[in-house]
């Protein structure tokens, strides 16, 4: 029989704290009348080490977070690339992505015999259950263990026992269609349920096979962490459906999930992680799809629903007269089912937000980030995740509105949330690989905010697709693009965040309010900017097109707005400047609310003509050269446009053709025909 890998014992500390405090809730002195004990054998298990792991990139290795130092000298250079940004937010190859150290499966695993009454494994090693367990099957050893699931049926007493209770690190191997039940979602009962399977320590799911776990409570629950690298997983749960309390990783295999609590959750406050680097995710979640203190999406499939999606929301917030009334659009009516969506940081980087969750880095006048009074020190922010750790079902809470119902999230970080699909990171060399011909992508559609992270979200790559009640994507002080293919198919407003920085990718949203929105964050407010320094971005608003409650920079990229067609708000919005020093920009819009740009090195025209949706506008110079150009989306009534090589006093020509018959202007660049 060969020793299963040896593990390393938990050092002191909160890790060790919370596994004990689990322990504690299944006393080993509880009635066990009745059950069928499997005796030590005599082959020596010492190799094993002492329970539990060290959850490396869990409480060992902290998440690198930006440093003041770094913020407070830093200068981007004129082109206003990624790498500019790169110290003041965490990459998804910085975050502490790795696995548990989890004992293998022996070639001979010892059998335990079906039974009708609970079966008890009381020391470690591999062990293979096939056949039906309707008592449960209690581990209560704390030496490392692996259990084999061959063709496994198990069940409980009632839903306030686990079917599968460990007291110490498992890996379950999964080998033919087993299934774990736990009670009945959806059923009511005095007492707490609990999961249908609980881990005191690390569990890890691996394997060829499938596993159904149904359970009244959570789904599958590990007090350390959860690591799933293989197999087909199918949740339904009346409280969490996947929990890790320090960490969740899902590096492959498939899982699909409906909860009537959060999909996944990872509620440790010192280190919640959620890890995706693989493998297909299905999540259909009453509350929160995913919760955690940080979220990376690093690969894999991923395919979000919370609180039912985008379309159950009424949007409630006001619009100014003249608005068109509604909202485009309703959660994602031509999405694929669900599973189905289309196709080294330095080491001196910032203590991470460890109060409320508002406020952070950005880019003030688009040469360096404005820091808050204090420095980037003395920046609040939460030092957990949402929700907390709990026995039973934990059912993870997502955000209350003001009238006390739950705000469903698709992404909901209390601190960052992390996209970077094309990311190559293998968080164990046993990691089943994304296949080359499945390109990796995320789709979201959220009641509320399909993407929110309490401090902050960052996008390098990779295809995202949302739809949301609210907010598309909302960081709480910053937002960063630097890649990728974004689409906002439907929102309030649909990015959000105290300074917005966009530096490559193409984005393309969709808005009932404002399209892009810099705004004061709710604690420790930085100052409000939007730096537009690369990419292409398209913005479809009712609202304002783009509206910064302070200053715009623009130094590069393409920006196309097609803005409001009544007269309360404009294409372009802003409190203090707009400094244009480089880029495309086309926006379109109303007359009412027209504000050009007011300072910068490259010049901008601005002129009263109309057309509908489906006209070309086209800015030529007087050479005829066509400098920019957008295809309407809707009726306008004014064009602002600017292009590289602008100057001012010189004369530009803006054309707009409409079924065939063109209407053009002749403005002088710097010169405002309509607006101010």
């Amino acid at each position: 029989m060969t020793t299963p890998t040896d593990t390393t014992a938990t050092p002191a500390g909160t890790a060790g704290a919370t596994r004990a405090a689990a322990r504690a809730a299944h006393p080993a002195g509880r009635a066990r009348a009745a059950r069928t004990r499997i005796r030590r054998t005599a082959l020596s298990l010492a190799a094993l080490g002492a329970a539990g792991s060290v959850l490396a990139g869990c409480q060992a290795a902290e998440v690198p977070v930006a440093s003041s130092d770094a913020a407070s000298s830093y200068t981007a250079t004129p082109a206003g690339s990624s790498s500019d940004y790169a110290e003041l937010i965490p990459t998804a190859g910085t975050m502490p992505l790795e696995a548990a150290t989890f004992p293998q499966a022996d070639s001979t695993p010892e059998e335990i015999p079906a039974s009708t009454t609970a079966v008890t494994i009381d020391h470690g090693g591999s062990f293979a259950l096939q056949g039906d367990y309707p008592a449960g099957v209690q581990v209560t050893t704390t030496e490392p263990v692996v259990l084999v699931l061959r063709d496994a049926h198990l069940g409980s007493a009632d839903a306030e026992t686990a079917a599968l209770r460990v007291d110490s690190t498992v890996r379950l191997v999964l080998e033919g269609t087993s299934s774990i039940t736990a009670g009945t979602p959806g059923t009511t009962s005095t007492a707490p349920a609990a999961p249908a399977v609980e881990a005191a320590g690390d569990l890890a799911i691996s394997g060829t096979g499938a596993l159904s776990v149904t359970s009244a409570g959570d789904g599958v629950a590990a007090a350390g962490q959860l690591f799933i690298t293989d197999g087909v997983l199918t949740v339904t749960a009346g409280g969490d459906g996947l929990r890790g309390a320090h960490s969740v990783l899902l590096a492959g295999g498939e899982q699909t999930v409906t909860a009537q609590g959060t999909g996944v959750s990872a509620t440790a406050e010192d280190a919640g992680l959620v890890g995706i680097t693989g493998g297909k995710l299905s999540v259909d979640a009453q509350l929160d799809a995913i919760s955690a203190r940080d979220i990376v999406v690093a690969g894999g499939t991923t395919d979000l629903r919370a609180g039912g999606g985008a379309a159950t929301t009424a949007h409630t917030e006001d619009t100014a007269a003249g608005d068109v009334a509604g909202a485009p659009g309703g959660g994602m009516p031509d999405r694929p089912g669900m599973g189905e969506p289309p196709a080294g940081a330095p080491t001196d980087m910032p203590a991470p937000p460890t109060g409320d969750g508002a406020g952070g880095p950005g880019a003030g006048d688009g040469s360096r980030p404005v820091p808050p009074p204090g420095g980037f020190g003395s920046l609040g922010g939460p030092a957990g995740g949402p929700g907390g750790e709990s026995s039973g079902t934990s059912a993870t809470a997502s955000e209350e509105s003001d009238d006390g119902s739950p705000k469903p999230r698709g992404l909901h970080a209390s601190r960052y949330v992390i996209i970077d699909l094309d990311a190559d990171i293998d968080v164990t060399t046993s990691t089943t690989r994304q296949p080359a011909n499945t390109p990796a992508s995320l789709a979201v559609d959220a009641a509320d905010d399909a993407i929110n992270g309490g401090f902050g979200v960052r996008m390098d790559s990779g295809a995202v697709r949302l739809a949301a009640g609210d907010d598309g994507v909302h960081g709480e002080r910053f937002l960063l693009l630097t890649g990728g293919d974004l689409t906002v198919e439907h929102s309030t407003e649909g990015l959000e965040a105290n300074q917005i920085i966009a530096t490559g990718g193409t984005s393309s949203v969709t808005a009932s309010d404002d399209g892009w929105n810099a705004q004061t964050a709710d604690t420790d407010p930085l100052e409000v900017t939007m730096t537009i320094a690369g990419g292409t971005h398209t913005v479809n608003a009712q609202g304002d097109g783009v509206d910064a409650n302070g200053s715009i920079v623009m130094r590069g990229g393409t920006l196309l707005v097609q803005g409001p067609t009544g007269g309360g708000d404009g294409a372009l919005d802003f409190d203090d400047t707009f400094t244009l020093d480089g880029g495309t920009l086309v926006a379109v819009g109303s007359t009412g609310m027209v504000q050009n740009p007011d300072a910068g090195s490259q010049s901008w025209i601005s002129v009263p003509l109309a057309g509908a949706k489906g006209s070309t506008v086209q800015v030529r110079d007087s050479n005829g050269e066509v400098l920019a150009e957008l295809t309407a989306a809707k009726e306008f009534g004014a064009v602002q446009a600017s292009a590289p090589g602008m100057t001012a006093d010189k004369e530009y020509t803006v054309t707009v053709t409409t079924d065939g018959t063109s209407e053009s202007a002749t403005a002088t660049a710097g010169s405002a025909q309509v607006g101010r």
